[in-house]
């Protein structure tokens, strides 16, 4: 780690930034720190299983390969005799235990430890099975078209969603310090509203872009996320009393932080401010690097012509696999964007009526 001090960045609403104060090599780290909140994308989701709180890869290899596969692919075709795969025995396919949320929600985990937190965090407000949201009929119904619109539409959605639950968490476990951490750092971002930094589509024309951002994203898009998400939270937030814990030292705007980011201004705010300070990070599959351990192997047996054809008949079955694969994630991506057009169609088809 390297000394670095933050300082306001030059120029106007561009918050702050870390200055290091020393010459830095590369590969030097020069800052760790968990982000607000993290997500894994709806279309990554049928590619990798993750744990729902760190994001690292869960269950084993097989399971991977599973399901990148799809359904219609038997993967124990591709298991060795032994229980392994090639060059790999079985004990090595184990990449972590997987944990199901306690009340069998559908979230998993890498860990107990992970499953904890992120209860403590978030997903006992957030989790569908759970005794509390139970207890109001509506929950599970609107947060799960939330959750499908924000897949469908703008999945900065959910990481706000996060946030907010976060906060609520936070406030209601007596855990100020995590609240005031969360609260200052969201403080701390810049970011302009949300419906005047998202990209308006091309075929816009330059005298209608203001009206495209009022209605099309500001009244319909983010009055629609708004609208499920405050009717799936507010009567839990209220019954439940995640709104009536109160700190004697905490100011005015902290005091209602949890509230007001579920009005139209404060959600467009922090959507903004999750779109501008937001990164999509790729970690490498588990299923990528197994290949590229094939590969090792195969080129190790190069010039050696019988080990190579005794490789290729051992790696037959994978072969049929990643075949699969490709097929697979080729009619996902197709079905992918048969969705988008439609979407866009019936974008288009609400713009004209406003007219």
């Amino acid at each position: 780690m390297v000394e670095v001090e933050p300082k306001p960045l030059a120029g106007e609403k561009k918050g702050h930034g870390l200055i290091a104060c020393v010459e830095l090599s590369l590969n030097k780290s020069c800052i760790v720190e968990a982000p607000i909140v993290a997500i894994q994308l709806a279309e990554n989701k049928l590619k990798i299983k993750v744990c729902a709180n760190c994001l690292k890869p869960i269950g084993t290899l097989v399971d991977q390969l599973a399901l990148l596969c799809g359904p219609d692919f038997d993967v124990s075709r591709v298991i060795a005799p032994d229980g392994g795969l090639p060059f790999m025995d079985k004990t090595e396919m184990r990449l972590t235990d997987i944990h199901e949320c306690r009340h069998r929600c559908g979230a998993s985990y890498c860990s107990l430890e992970c499953e904890i937190a992120s209860w403590t965090a978030s997903h006992q407000l957030l989790c569908e099975k759970s005794s509390t949201t139970h207890r109001h009929s509506g929950f599970a119904a609107a947060w799960g078209s939330f959750q499908a619109h924000s897949a469908s539409d703008q999945e900065s959605f959910m990481l706000a969603a996060l946030a907010i639950a976060r906060l609520a968490c936070a406030k209601k476990e007596k855990d100020w310090e995590q609240f005031d951490i969360i609260h200052g750092r969201l403080s701390k971002l810049c970011g302009e509203f949300w419906w005047d930094l998202v990209q308006v589509p091309a075929d816009v024309p330059a005298s209608k872009v203001a009206k495209y951002r009022a209605i099309q994203l500001r009244k319909k898009m983010l009055g629609k996320s708004l609208g499920l998400l405050d009717t799936a939270l507010m009567p839990v937030l209220i019954s439940e009393g995640y709104l009536g814990v109160l700190k004697k030292d905490i100011d005015a705007q902290g005091q209602q932080s949890t509230r007001d980011l579920l009005s139209e201004e404060g959600y467009g705010k922090l959507l903004g401010q999750l779109l501008q300070n937001s990164l999509c990070i790729d970690f490498p599959h588990p299923v990528r690097q197994y290949l590229d351990l094939v590969a090792s192997n195969l080129a190790g047996a190069l010039g050696d012509e019988a080990k190579v054809e005794a490789i290729l008949q051992q790696l037959q079955p994978l072969e049929e696999a990643l075949h699969q694969i490709v097929n697979y994630q080729e009619m996902l991506d197709a079905e992918n964007v048969e969705d988008d057009d439609e979407d866009d169609d019936e974008d288009g088809d609400e713009d004209d009526d406003e007219d």
